[in-house]
Parts: C-alpha cells; sequence; structure tokens
C-alpha cells in the first residue's frame, strides 16, 4: 500500500508468504488445509510487496508509482482470492474471510472510488472465483466483500471531497476576513489623512481670521463693549487654534506609535483614578506588578471603550483585574460588569466593525481589539455565569 515503508511491507508480507508456505508444505497443515502449489499465491504476495516498495519510492506519482499503487493492490487480492479457491474448507473461508478485511481495512480507506480503483480492488477476486471457484460459500463472500469494498471507497471518496470543501470555504473566508480587515485599516487611514488635512486647513484659516481681528483691535480704534467683544472673539480664537493643534498632534501620534516600557499597574491605577462618578469602578491586583512594551494610552484606549459600553449598557458596577496567568511572560486583563450582558448572536462577531446591536456605528470593539493586537496581545468577551459581559485581554511582557 502507498502509506507503508519498506519495513512495515517486510514484516505484513513476510508473515502471509511464511503462512502460505507453511500451510502448503507442512505435512500436518497441509494434510487439513489442501492448498494447491501454494508457491502461486505467495509469488503474487512478493510482487505485490516489490510494487508497494515502487510506489512508496516513487510517493505514488509519475507513471511508475501510479502504476505500481494499483498494480500492488491487485496483486494482493489475487494471492488471497488463490488462496481461496486452491484450499478446502474450512481453509478456503479463512483465506476469503482476509480478503474481505484486507479489502475493508485497506484500499477501501485509503482510496477514492475510480473505475481503475474499483478494477483494481475488486476484478482479480471476481474473475479468480467466477473462472476457478468450487465452493460457494467463499465466492459469496468474496463477492459480498468487494461490493462492500467499492461501496466504502465511494464513502471514502465523498468524505474526502466534503474536507477538500470545508477546506476551501475556511480558505476562502479567511480571505474574505483579510481582504474585509484590510479595506477597513485603509479607509480609517484614509479617514486620518482626511481629518488632519481638514485640521491643517481650518487651523491656516483661522490663523488668517485671528490676524485680521488682531488688526482690527489694533487700528480700529475701538473701545467700551464693542472692544471687549472683540476681545473675546481673539481669546475665543486662541482656544480653538489650541484644540485644532492639539488634534493634529494626536493624529500624528496615532501614525507613528510610541514604544516604550511602562508599568501595566502604574496604568490601571491612574485609569481608575481618573474615572468620573457614575459607575462603581474596582480595581483588583491578583498578579504581581507587569511591564509592557507599547504605548500606554492603547492600554487606556480600550480600558475607556470597554467601560463606556458597559455604562450605555446599564451597568452600575464594574471590575478591572489583572490576573496571573501559567505563562510567566503574560498576564491577564479582565473587565467585567453587571450590565445584561452580552446577545449570544453577538458574541461570534464582537470584535468586527460597523457591527452595532444597539446606538453608534459598531467601530468601538472593533478599535478595542485593534489596539489590543498593537499591544501584542488577544482579546475575548463572553457572558459571565452570575450575570454580565467580561472582558478577557492576553498582554505580553514581564514581571518585576
Amino acid at each position: 500500500m502507498v502509506q507503508s515503508n519498506p519495513k512495515a511491507i517486510l514484516i505484513g508480507i513476510g508473515s502471509l508468504v511464511a503462512g502460505y508456505l507453511a500451510i502448503g508444505y507442512v505435512p500436518a497443515i497441509a494434510s487439513l488445509a489442501g492448498l494447491r502449489d501454494p508457491w502461486i499465491p505467495a509469488l503474487f504476495a512478493i510482487l505485490g510487496a516489490f510494487c508497494s516498495y515502487l510506489a512508496w519510492r516513487h510517493q505514488a506519482t509519475g507513471p511508475i508509482g501510479s502504476t505500481c499503487m494499483l498494480l500492488d493492490t491487485a496483486l494482493y487480492t489475487s494471492s488471497l482470492t488463490l488462496a481461496a479457491v486452491r484450499s478446502e474448507y474450512p481453509f478456503s473461508l479463512g483465506f476469503s474471510i482476509a480478503l474481505a478485511l484486507f479489502l475493508l481495512a485497506f484500499p477501501s480507506r485509503v482510496y477514492s472510488l475510480t473505475w481503475l480503483i474499483a478494477l483494481a480492488t475488486t476484478g482479480p477476486s471476481v474473475v479468480i472465483t467466477a473462472l476457478w471457484g468450487h465452493d460457494a460459500t467463499v465466492a459469496l463472500v468474496v463477492w459480498a466483500a468487494c461490493s462492500l469494498a467499492i461501496t466504502a471507497s465511494y464513502r471514502t471518496g465523498q468524505q474526502r471531497a466534503l474536507v477538500q470543501q470545508n477546506l476551501r470555504l475556511r480558505n476562502a473566508l479567511g480571505t474574505a476576513d483579510q481582504v474585509a480587515e484590510h479595506t477597513m485599516e485603509t479607509a480609517l487611514a484614509a479617514s486620518l489623512l482626511d481629518i488632519g488635512h481638514f485640521l491643517h486647513e481650518l487651523r491656516n484659516l483661522r490663523a488668517v481670521e485671528q490676524t485680521n481681528l488682531q488688526f482690527v483691535r489694533e487700528e480700529g480704534k475701538l473701545e467700551g463693549d464693542v472692544l471687549e467683544a472683540l476681545d473675546d472673539a481673539i481669546a475665543a480664537q486662541d482656544k480653538e487654534n489650541a484644540l485644532i493643534s492639539e488634534a493634529i498632534e494626536r493624529l500624528r501620534r496615532k501614525a507613528t506609535p510610541a514604544k516604550k516600557s511602562f508599568s501595566l499597574h502604574d496604568v490601571l491605577s491612574r485609569f481608575v483614578h481618573e474615572q468620573p462618578e457614575g459607575l462603581a469602578l474596582t480595581l483588583d491586583f491578583q498578579a504581581p506588578p507587569f511591564q509592557m512594551q507599547g504605548d500606554p494610552r492603547h492600554v487606556l484606549a480600550v480600558l475607556s471603550n470597554l467601560i463606556r459600553n458597559s455604562q450605555r449598557a446599564g451597568a452600575t458596577q464594574a471590575r478591572i483585574a489583572l490576573e496571573a496567568t501559567a505563562n510567566a511572560k503574560a498576564v491577564a486583563l479582565v473587565v467585567e460588569d453587571n450590565g445584561p450582558g452580552l446577545r449570544e448572536s453577538q458574541i461570534p462577531e464582537l470584535f468586527k466593525p460597523f457591527t452595532s446591536y444597539g446606538e453608534g456605528l459598531g467601530l468601538g470593539l472593533y478599535l478595542t481589539s485593534r489596539y489590543v493586537q498593537l499591544l501584542g496581545g488577544q482579546i475575548e468577551g463572553e457572558n459571565r455565569p452570575s450575570g454580565g459581559a467580561v472582558f478577557r485581554i492576553l498582554l505580553p511582557g514581564k514581571p518585576v
């Protein structure tokens, strides 16, 4: 067989040939078996072993490998069938049963059904029993085994086709997800560029307006309430320019994320300390101090999105916990709440873009997952047994 190696071929076929010779030539057994010319089935078995070896050498490919793959099965079935029709009962029945077991255990489980496979698997046995068979029981067993082998080989082909179809489907879905994710990232990147360009132009326009207002103040000789109103407008322009400059700087930082070492404990403590009232938020450290590489603002963004979602869902309590894992180079950041939890239909698509089950665009959890990936981590969400949602984030780093 194709899967066999030289050692398995030698052991298997060597045992079969030794059995033939013992049954045919040991007087005490030969008188009961009545196996005529045992060297004939033994020769077919040896030729089958030689073909199996050649098929193994050529990996069952090419003209030699493919031909030997078919011939070894035909020679093995011929060997067992010849032994069955050339021996007496009950040895003839034993050889036919051995043929049936061989057909059902090997070719039908390895090969998909084709005309060549069906001919090589069952053709020799059917022809030999039809021409030289003398026992109806043996013929019935052989033909039934051939029928079952063809059916099993057909099922093997169907199962392989189904496996290949599922594999192609998974590959197609994976490719589609990658394309969708790449498209989403491209769209977000383009949006950031558009926003940055808009803010840049807006700042230039505001600078012109501010220059004109300053000119009016200095040359207009204004007094009283008019001058005070103009000063207020100039001060408002200063604040707007500061906000625009800050927004542009944030976009610039997002385009080139910072990579630095930071304490996860410090970031979590700062986040909880700066949270406004309205949600009872607790912090639970169950792991030693942990050091990470990356941008701590990404951790803050993840926590902000998750806590904001908890509040929108109606949660009144939330817990942030840092838990140790079996891997010393990773830590689990857990965020859970006492809200209504997640819809079961929502869980498989939690982190896909534009998947919203309420108000909003459906980008919050997608961006959360992207921030986690930028930190080198993984995130998953589910419902708590006691109620509410829980998000578990695995982050890389090292304890300190």
